[in-house]
C-alpha cells in the first residue's frame, strides 16, 4: 500500500536521489543536475514553510515518487506552480495523489490559478489535462510563450 507524505526533514531528501536521477535522465534538462535538485529539495524541506512544499510517495518504506510546488512571486501573485512531479513506473494513481496534494495546497493558499511546465510529450500532456479535469481544474490557453535562452561563450 502506498502513502504520500510531506517531507520536512532535509536529511530524508538523500533517499530521493535515485528517483531524481531517473527523472533527470527522462526529461533531459541541460541546466539542472542531481546536485542542484537535491539542494533545492533540501532547502524546501528545511525552510519551505508556507511558500513551497516537497512530497514523496512511499511504498514498502521506499520512496517511489516525489512532487515539488510553491507559490509564485510577482508578477504572478495568486498562482501556485507545480515544479516537478515524478513517479517510478509512470504510476498514474500516485501522480494523481501528488497532483491532488498540489491542488489542496492551492486551496489552502486561496489561489485561483494553477500552473506547471510539462515536457513536450503529447501523451503526458493529455494525461495531465485529463487529470486536471478530474480534479476540477479548467485548462486555459495563454497568449505568451516563455523565452529561455543561454549565453554562448565568446559573444
Amino acid at each position: 500500500m502506498s502513502e504520500i507524505i510531506k517531507i520536512s526533514n532535509p536529511l530524508y531528501v538523500a533517499n530521493l536521489a535515485p528517483l531524481i536521477t531517473d527523472f533527470l535522465e527522462k526529461v533531459n534538462l541541460r541546466n539542472i543536475n542531481v546536485y542542484s535538485m537535491i539542494a533545492l529539495f533540501q532547502r524546501t524541506a528545511q525552510l519551505g514553510g508556507e511558500m513551497v512544499e516537497l512530497w514523496a510517495c512511499i511504498e514498502e518504506n521506499e520512496p517511489v515518487g516525489f512532487g515539488h510546488w510553491g507559490i509564485r512571486d510577482l508578477p504572478l501573485v495568486g498562482t501556485v506552480h507545480l515544479d516537478f512531479v515524478y513517479c517510478k513506473g509512470n504510476r498514474k494513481d500516485l501522480v494523481k495523489q501528488l497532483v491532488g496534494e498540489f491542488v489542496s495546497f492551492g486551496v489552502r493558499k486561496h489561489s485561483p490559478w494553477y500552473t506547471c511546465d510539462v515536457v513536450n510529450n503529447p501523451k503526458l500532456i493529455s494525461h495531465l489535462t485529463n487529470l486536471a479535469h478530474e480534479l476540477g481544474i479548467e485548462e486555459f490557453s495563454q497568449p505568451y510563450v516563455p523565452f529561455i535562452g543561454r549565453k554562448t561563450n565568446g559573444k
